[in-house]
């Protein structure tokens, strides 16, 4: 029995007659959004919903996860438990024919409608089981993604897991494929404070499961052992970042990240989460042990009968017939159509290469145009001391040298590390005095292309500027080779862009994207660069303006985060960060006028003698967004005055201030005339922004009430000093009395 939805052929002969599984209305839903919607549409579809399930079902940045594999239209490939079509249309634009297995006729449905366009798509509904045994071809390229941990539920043996492959082993040809997108049992962010994503409890997997049956992640040494039972099999390892749900980078054992790559990790979509520690420090630290591997949230793993189970690309074989494999792969698809690529690190031979390809034909002409942006810059950057990394076109985009070598990023977080803050200014100075030499050869002029990317208006003849100007040189895109080199340039203009935005991108992006950095902050790059505070928020605007453009009229995952997620609870930090006080002396505040002190469990306590001709002080209590209780704050053991402090993205009431924002700090604390003491006694609680949000929104609320109450016993005391109330207690009284 089968059943045609568009192009579209769902096999109901295996299916037994109802679903054993359902999520409810929320699938009725899901149908309705697929019936009458495309596919380019989902995107404002989430946005408008702000639901987890839609955002889980229909986000474009699922197929990430399988996209980059060099599935061609020669290959079948046969995707177990598709459910609502996350990835099938990804698979079916790529592959010549595509069988899903999906117990669920209702989510079958729906990957039907949402796909159904594509005639390549044949959809077998009902138990693995059953339809495995009837299954009389073999395949490419096998997927499982977020599958296999529930093989214990429906594979009725003493080792599910293991029967599991060596049954989907049979349908394999000699030189398939099997993939497998899993959780890891042992992933950062259970550590971190996420729960279990299949059972929502804390710690549930990190202690082995004793609560749950019916579903199972596993260690990177434990998936590897099953595998390894399971037949005689070739594994690859990779690691999508910062999970194989959502991801956008992917890892493997030949291409591994380095020390603050890892950044983007409040993945807490679905559920709340607590935050037990700074991950990205973590990470770092993980990354320096040589322990990433171990603690990646996810694995995506390549199995295969032959020898070399890496992924390889037959477009780019040598002359020895030796094909490039891929190691490495990133997604710049939060974006327009037009500016969407994928940028892959390959190997061949031993030696690496770099390709960048748009994910779309929209994107053809942006990546096209690094081969002309590498002839336009070339020449201009040698003049300066620096080379431009070579670009050529190939068949699926652009190729670039890959570079080896440290950063400039990575040498000046090295130097501040050592606390040798001198010596990073320097260097700092030195490349932004590189730079100005390029981009000031003429003067600018106000054009429409400017407009439409920067959205300000720009006086003509006041700005320096080049001809054709990379706005992208930002420390970490200087790699420090002899000469040092540009490594990507995508975001080049041929039109009159101000040198000094160049400047302002490279000492932003660098000092203002890390507190470590901020040590920087007393060399006064911006004031040195020529940018004065008005240019500054000119180019904040500008920048702005740009990621917009870039954006276009997609709404990034990020974007709806505060939407989506219910949070992070609020909790004491736990062990550290420092508090910071600074003084001011009427011309802002500065490093060098400021003194650290320990947060020990979230705690912070200091007394200490103002400096002289001190009128105020700012407090910052650590790096990341928090609440944070006032204990003690007093001059000379008299109260401080808070009432005109300031808390960007915050708000103060009382003893509380609650601050949504990475670095937060509560300013322009008056000092009183003749000050001499500052007592300090607070406490620190982690939060999410959204959360702090709704504790500002209850806290403006409960002043509200407060003055209400104020104003009704007011009204109340007037009342009680009328004549008529008099009266009316005077007699009660006499009431009162006879009773």
């Amino acid at each position: 029995m089968e059943e045609k939805i568009g192009r579209v052929t769902l096999d109901l002969s295996c299916y037994p007659g109802e679903d054993l599984y359902s999520d409810g209305p929320v699938e009725e839903e899901l149908l309705q959004i697929a019936e009458n919607y495309k596919e380019e549409e989902l995107n404002q579809v989430i946005a408008q919903k702000g639901s987890w399930p839609v955002l889980y079902h229909f986000s474009h940045i699922r197929q990430n996860i399988l996209e980059w594999l060099p599935i061609t239209k020669e290959d079948k490939v046969l995707e177990i438990g598709s459910g609502c079509g996350a990835i099938t249309g990804a698979l079916a634009r790529k592959a010549g024919q595509v069988t899903c297995i999906e117990l669920s006729k209702m989510r079958s449905t729906i990957n039907a409608y949402r796909n159904r366009d594509y005639d390549n798509i044949h959809i077998l509904v009902g138990n693995f089981q059953d339809i495995e045994k009837n299954l009389t071809e073999t395949y490419d390229y096998i997927t499982l993604i977020g599958v296999f941990e529930y093989a214990e539920g429906y594979i009725g043996t003493r080792e599910p897991y293991v029967e599991m492959l060596r049954r989907i082993a049979g349908h394999l040809k000699k030189d398939g494929a099997l993939v497998i997108a899993i959780e890891n049992r042992l992933g950062l962010k259970y550590w971190a404070g996420c729960t279990e994503d299949h059972v929502g409890k804390y710690f549930e997997g990190l202690e082995g499961y004793p609560k749950t049956k019916g579903v199972k992640t596993f260690s990177r040494k434990e998936l590897f052992d099953v595998i390894r039972q399971a037949g005689d099999f070739q594994t690859a390892f990779y690691y999508p970042y910062p999970d194989y749900k959502f991801p956008l980078t992917l890892y493997s054992d030949k291409y591994l990240p380095k020390k603050g790559d890892l950044t983007d990790n409040f993945c807490n979509y679905d559920r709340v989460r607590m935050q037990l520690f700074d991950e990205p420090k973590v990470y770092d630290s993980l990354v320096d042990a040589g322990l990433f591997p171990e603690f990646s949230n996810s694995f995506f793993t390549i199995v295969k009968k032959e020898e070399n189970p890496h992924i390889a690309t037959d477009s780019t074989a040598d002359a020895q017939g030796g094909k490039a494999e891929i190691i490495y792969s990133k997604y710049s698809n939060e974006r327009s159509r037009s500016f969407a690529v994928r940028t892959d690190i390959l190997e061949q031979g031993g030696t690496r290469f770099v390709r960048k390809q748009p994910l779309y034909p929209e994107g053809q002409e942006h990546v096209e145009n690094l081969c002309r942006w590498y002839e336009a810059l070339q020449e201009e950057y040698e003049k300066a001391g620096l080379s431009c990394n070579r670009c050529e076109k190939d068949e699926e985009g652009v190729r670039l040298e890959y570079l080896e070598g440290k950063t400039l990023e990575e040498l000046l977080d090295g130097l501040l590390e050592k606390g040798e803050t001198k010596k990073a200014a320097g260097y700092l100075d030195q490349y932004l005095k590189q730079v100005k030499t390029i981009c000031s050869q003429e003067m600018f002029q106000m054009t429409d292309d400017f407009r439409k990317v920067f959205g300000e208006e720009l006086p003509s003849g006041e700005f320096a500027c080049a001809k054709v100007t990379n706005i992208d040189m930002v420390c970490q895109n200087l790699v420090l080779t002899d000469p040092p080199c540009v490594l990507d340039y995508e975001w080049t203009f041929a039109f009159p862009v101000p040198c000094d935005f160049v400047l302002y991108r490279i000492i932003h992006y660098y000092i203002e994207t890390h507190s470590v950095r901020k040590a920087l902050s007393e060399y006064d790059f911006y004031e040195k660069a020529g940018i004065t505070r008005e240019r500054k928020e000119l180019f904040a605007r500008m920048e702005a303006n740009f990621q917009r453009y870039i954006t276009g009229k997609h709404i990034p995952m990020r974007d709806m985060f505060a939407d989506i997620t219910p949070g992070v609870g609020v909790m004491e930090m736990v062990g550290g960060g420092m508090l910071q006080v600074f003084f001011s002396f009427g011309e802002g505040y500065q490093e060098k006028n400021s003194r650290t002190f320990p947060l020990e469990e979230g705690r912070g306590q200091c007394s200490l003698t103002l400096p002289e001709n001190c009128v105020s002080i700012r407090i910052d209590p650590g790096d990341l967004p928090c609440a944070v209780h006032l204990e003690k704050l007093a001059f000379d053991g008299k109260p401080a005055d808070v009432s005109k402090a300031a808390a960007e993205q915050g708000s103060i009431f009382g003893e509380w201030a609650y601050i949504a924002k990475d670095d937060p700090n509560i300013s322009e604390i008056p000092v009183p005339p003749g000050a001499k003491c500052l007592e300090i006694s607070l406490k620190v609680y982690a939060a999410a922004p959204e959360m702090l949000e709704n504790l500002k929104e209850q806290g403006c609320e409960l002043i509200r009430l407060k003055e209400k109450t104020k104003k009704q016993a007011k009204l109340i005391r007037d009342m009680q000093n009328t004549k008529v109330w008099k009266f009316y207690q005077s007699y009660r009284n006499k009431i009162e009395r006879k009773k």
